[in-house]
């Protein structure tokens, strides 16, 4: 039985439990409702909860920490933030000097604390750290509730009760089927510079092993987003990439639940493109985020290394139909429209269209760039008249083809919002995006109709 209260004993003893829901799910409800029915009316457990940041914080729990005779922190997966929980845990802390309550990090087996709790008194997730918790919470030296469970009778007791908690204190595992990179961004500025749309270079990138391999970057502590695009093999590709993903974090920050996609981009020579799907989202204290991506590496309708006149010339085409279903029959219209308002047009409606305008058309760059589509030499030497060669030249020479020539023009008048420039580049792009396509399907029947085979 346990023993009685002395006069200076106040029960009941108190417990605060502080968790990321995320990561341990109903762990510590579980764990309270069973450490409580062994020392019914003596021990009251409080299980944080899941609370959002700021002014939510609810005035009981911060009671509740006050009143702790002990904290335990679960400190035990992997890849969390645990902001809140260092937060509970350093209001418990300012709290608890002057009387020497405790504090108790639980962690797994080997891994060292976070900086604020070095230094902490810690047991690990294992059978003899579960006995070392429980002589804490049962057998307090000022105000034990049940050190009668530690005697040689109730050892059968003692044992059912460490091994439910060691199997709740195993950690939830989220199991990825693909390789993780995170991208950490911190402080007021950054966010600031983000919702403008621009690129972050501060923000950090991290991952695992296989993830940052198929970025390009080697295993470690990870690289900020500026050195990942100074080591990359393909910047032209990243100059178009990079407004994608920043808008993706933008909109995912902003509570958006729409156009969370992150086109493919080939980062690595001779490399298939990947895409970063969006999985997680972990808001911290002082305006600091974590994103979690998925590196996804899809089945390819295409090869970017192709080397036959079917691959190339399929490329082409795809780029051809993609310029036209997405840029000619989805812009030119609503832009044309916009500009016949004249003054009436509000510059909010001109800033933002623009805007959207402007990522769709970088992808449309991205796509020829990951399709390798980027230089007439690639192609020309699947059009054996030299007419047609000159005539890609024309179009497609980087330095003075016209292609390059409008696309330049394009970009002036999207940076100064004149609807009447991009406009007349449009419809210059339209004409040269006409010819190719045209150029393209003759040469694809003209190879067809050398193929084996009757038509039917």
């Amino acid at each position: 039985m346990p023993n009685e209260p002395s006069q200076n004993q106040t029960y009941p003893f108190r417990i605060f439990i502080s968790h990321k829901v995320s990561g341990h799910g109903g762990a510590a409800e579980a764990i309270k409702q069973e450490l409580e029915n062994y020392a019914k009316d003596r021990l009251k457990i409080f299980v944080s909860p899941a609370l959002s940041p700021g002014i939510e914080w609810r005035p009981e729990v911060l009671e509740e920490i006050e009143g702790a005779d002990l904290f335990i922190l679960l400190y035990l997966v992997e890849g969390i933030e645990m902001d809140w929980c260092l937060y509970e845990a350093g209001y418990f802390e300012r709290e608890a000097r002057r009387t020497g309550r405790k504090l108790i990090c639980v962690s797994n087996p080997g891994r060292s604390l976070p900086g604020p709790l070095e230094g902490r008194q810690r047991v690990e997730a294992t059978e003899a750290g579960v006995a070392k918790l429980l002589r804490a919470i049962y057998a307090d030296e000022h105000k034990p509730v049940r050190p009668d469970l530690f005697d040689i009778q109730n050892d059968k007791f003692l044992k059912q009760l460490k091994d439910f908690v060691l199997n709740a204190l195993q950690p939830v595992k989220r199991e990825p089927l693909t390789p993780r990179l995170w991208i950490t961004l911190s402080g007021d500025e950054a966010v600031e510079q983000l919702k403008k749309g621009m690129f972050v270079a501060e923000a950090h990138l991290a991952g695992e092993s296989e993830a940052l391999r198929q970025f390009g970057v080697g295993p470690g502590a990870g690289i900020s987003l500026a050195e990942f695009f100074g080591r990359s093999e393909f910047k032209r590709t990243l100059d178009y990439y990079i407004p994608h993903l920043t808008n993706c974090l933008r909109r995912i920050i902003e509570g958006y639940t729409d156009l969370w996609i992150i086109p493919p981009v080939r980062v690595v020579r001779d490399g298939q493109p990947k895409v970063l799907v969006p999985a997680y989202m972990e808001k911290g204290l002082g305006n600091k985020y974590k994103f979690e991506f998925l590196v996804y590496q899809p089945q390819p309708d295409y090869d970017p290394n192709a080397e036959s006149a079917f691959d190339t010339l399929y490329n082409l085409f795809y780029l051809g139909w993609s310029f036209r279903a997405r840029i000619i029959e989805q812009w030119f219209e609503t832009l044309m429209n916009l500009h016949s308002l004249g003054s009436a047009a509000k510059t909010e409606d001109i800033s933002r269209n623009v805007s959207k305008f402007k990522l769709a058309f970088r992808l449309i760059l991205l796509e020829a760039l990951n399709r390798n589509l980027d230089s007439p030499r690639r192609v020309e030497k699947y059009f054996p008249r030299k007419e047609d060669q000159e005539k890609l030249r024309k179009i497609m020479n980087l330095e003075n083809g016209l292609y390059m020539i409008y696309v330049k023009k394009l970009y002036e008048g999207i940076e100064t919002n004149n609807l009447e420039t991009i406009i007349e580049c449009l419809g210059q792009l339209r004409n040269i995006n006409k010819s190719l396509l045209l150029m393209t399907t003759a040469r694809l029947q003209e190879l067809v109709k050398e193929m084996d085979g009757d038509l039917i």
